[in-house]
């Protein structure tokens, strides 16, 4: 059986325009307050993304593990959102590496 870690995807994109927590484009559930990972919430408006060359597609109940770098485990969904706007201002590119949603049985390791 394969890890999980061979299975991740990166996504990079920019926040189209200006992007505060309150109108970021994704939303984020989960999160240290629901004792989960955190994850790509129930709206996701493709609209106001921009993905660069490679990228994969954002998707609904997508595991985030890093953004920009910063191992997210541990982060609450608000911490995340705020994360993802800072980094995202001015629409800087955001890199994202996710386990795409429909996986199960992820276990935080010491590589995460």
């Amino acid at each position: 059986m394969d890890h999980w870690s061979h299975k991740v995807v990166e996504s990079t994109v920019s926040l189209a325009g200006p992007c505060d927590e309150s109108t970021c484009p994704i939303t984020v559930s989960g999160g240290s307050e629901t004792g989960q990972f955190c994850y790509l919430g129930n709206r996701i408006d493709h609209d106001r993304l921009i993905y660069h060359s490679g990228s994969a597609r954002l998707q609904v109940g997508d595991i985030v593990l890093e953004v920009q770098g910063q191992k997210v485990a541990g982060f609450t969904s608000q911490d995340l959102v705020d994360w993802i706007v800072d980094v995202g201002q001015n629409s800087t590119p955001v890199l994202m590496k996710l386990a795409k949603s429909g996986m199960t049985h992820l276990v935080k390791s010491e590589n995460w």
